[in-house]
């Protein structure tokens, strides 16, 4: 306990023990009187494999741990997670249960790359600095609790389109409204079957992965303009503010050849890191991407128009080699230039 109060996960992480160490667990309960439990674990190692004894643990240091100072916890960030080219989504644990930390890690850190923070302050902090692809977070936590937590993400552009898991202990119908109501994506109670939330974070990464794809083919059919004029369901209106707002700064300088994703996150008030997980996760597109593929449908619109000759739809577009040009718009379109009319 902390403070108090259970994790709620108790029975689920003994369960989980007690078939690691190839033993049973059983219970006799009556209400009223209260409930025993009964664990049973085989002797010795030998119905264990090789790789299942750690035999660091047999060899202790002989310094006291009451020797050695306490080292507050520090938002855990594993090396390469700052790598915008993989595909492989990362997610934010928000959790002030160290226990619970790792056994979530343990069924999720093969399909995920996995950050952490112990309480809603640092795991806003951290939602802000990385921009996860989904955040999973406990509710009763110290500094900041998870409603909390889950109303100031949602209220900021840069991190109001990441979807939001919330665990709880809490299992009424109230804690449960409440929880929606700050504008959590989905809600699971403690206990937590894990075969369950690992298929809840499929599902809602999933949908994600659908709103790119619509995104991606309302903004071809549509064109530009008649795009930025629609309402679009799936997005959150602060999303749809976002990226009507980079829609426009890039129609703005779309002559321009040099602009870059520098200057596009300069001018939208975010850092490089930001720009490039929150455009991706809209459009499934990297910044650079979004950009040539604003200069391209663009170029199919006066392509349509019949007014300018190829060449100076390239040059209006932001094109200086022709070659570049009618090979990025086969690559957009399927069609060359001259073609496409």
């Amino acid at each position: 306990t902390k403070d108090g109060e259970g994790t709620g996960i108790g029975l689920a992480l003994t369960k989980e023990l007690v078939e690691l160490h190839h033993g049973k667990i059983e219970v006799e309960s009556e209400v009223g009187k209260g409930a025993t439990f009964r664990v049973y674990l085989p002797l010795g190692s030998e119905h264990l494999s090789p790789e299942q004894i750690d035999k660091t643990s047999q060899v202790k240091s002989q310094k006291s741990q009451v020797d050695s100072p306490y080292t507050p916890y520090t938002p855990y960030i594993p090396p390469g997670t700052e790598d915008e080219k993989t595909d492989i989504p990362l997610l934010l644990i928000v959790e002030d249960n160290s226990d619970l930390r790792q056994y979530i890690r343990r069924f999720l850190n093969e399909e995920y790359r996995l950050i952490e923070a112990e309480n809603g302050q640092q795991g806003l902090e951290l939602a802000i600095e990385q921009v996860p692809d989904l955040i999973l977070s406990d509710v009763m936590m110290p500094k900041m609790d998870g409603y909390e937590l889950c109303k100031k993400l949602k209220a900021d552009e840069r991190t109001s389109h990441i979807p939001l898991i919330m665990l709880t202990a809490r299992a009424g119908k109230e804690s449960r409204i409440e929880g929606l109501e700050t504008g959590a994506d989905d809600f699971i109670s403690k206990p937590f079957d894990a075969e369950e939330l690992v298929v809840r974070i499929r599902n809602l990464i999933e949908q994600r992965k659908k709103l790119q794809e619509r995104f991606i083919k309302n903004f071809r059919k549509l064109g530009i303009h008649h795009f930025m004029d629609l309402e679009t369901p799936d997005l959150t209106s602060m999303d749809q503010q976002f990226i009507q707002k980079a829609i426009n700064l890039v129609l703005e300088h779309i002559s321009d050849p040099d602009l870059n994703v520098e200057q596009l996150s300069s001018e939208m008030a975010v850092s490089r890191r930001q720009l490039h997980r929150k455009i991706s996760a809209i459009t499934g597109n990297s910044p650079m991407k979004f950009i040539r593929s604003i200069r391209l449908n663009r170029a199919a619109e006066l392509i349509k128009s019949k007014s300018y000759t190829i060449s100076e739809i390239a040059y209006e577009v932001g094109f200086n080699n022709l070659s570049y040009f009618s090979k990025s718009f086969k690559d957009e379109f399927g069609a060359i230039p001259s073609e496409y009319s």
